[in-house]
């Protein structure tokens, strides 16, 4: 009886040693393959096709109703003359209306009592109008015109492209293509081959616009030169590449 039991325990103590091997090397963690990973960058420029400009009326007058009065008239006449000029009604939306008080200003060197609140004076009315000019040979002479009709404010004339998605596809093939070039030069001067790309991912994408243009408009003798210049589209793609 002693004799089985040394037997068995012996036997045992053999699997284990056996095993022991297997068991080591199937906690080894895999061999992870050899990689590169590369962020390409490309760019395009391209010439806007359309301008966006934000016009606006500003009226005053001693009663809300008499701002508001002189501001839609002066307003509508502005519309008419885009409606002349070719612009559609969607390409005019109105932007930033608003009517608000005018309130009293104390005199300089007159006492003036802290508890005292200021007085309303008058009322403002403020139209603004964003407007979308796909003519840009034009645009000079339609600020030119938008000013003489009564818009006291022109602001936020930027420029702008109307097929950028197409455009930015040219920049992302531009950046896969410097990508690859970047991995194969790492890959050579390693002295390894370069193997097929493991995972592409879009780094992201941005645009320089022309900058944008503020003006207060008075009545102008000549329509103002324009210059829509160019737009520089840029994104960036990150790779991995497997390496042989």
């Amino acid at each position: 009886m002693f004799v089985e039991r040394g037997f068995i325990s012996s036997a045992l103590i053999c699997l284990a040693l056996v095993g022991a091997p297997a068991i080591a090397a199937a906690e080894q963690p895999e061999k992870q393959p050899a990689v590169v990973t590369v962020t390409g960058t490309g760019s395009v420029f391209v010439e806007p096709d359309k301008a966006v400009i934000r016009a606006s009326v500003l009226s005053t007058g001693k009663e809300a109703a008499a701002a508001l009065t002189q501001n839609s008239k002066t307003m509508q006449a502005i519309m008419a003359v885009l409606r002349k000029q070719g612009l559609e009604p969607r390409q005019m939306q109105t932007s930033g209306f608003g009517i608000s008080p005018i309130y009293s200003r104390p005199e300089p060197g007159k006492p003036h009592r802290a508890d005292e609140p200021p007085k309303i004076i008058g009322y403002q009315v403020n139209n603004g109008l964003a407007i979308i000019v796909k003519d840009l040979d034009n645009l000079g002479p339609l600020i030119d015109r938008l000013a003489k009709s009564g818009a006291n404010s022109i602001s936020d004339i930027s420029f702008q492209v109307s097929d950028r998605s197409l455009k930015l596809d040219e920049a992302r093939r531009f950046a896969v293509a410097d990508a690859r070039r970047k991995a194969e030069l790492y890959a050579s001067s390693a002295g390894v081959q370069l193997g097929q790309p493991l995972k592409i991912a879009e780094a992201g994408s941005n645009h320089y616009p022309m900058q944008e243009m503020r003006m207060m408009t008075k009545a102008m003798d000549a329509a103002p030169p324009m210059a829509a210049g160019q737009e520089q589209l840029t994104t960036s793609v990150t790779i991995v590449y497997a390496l042989k």
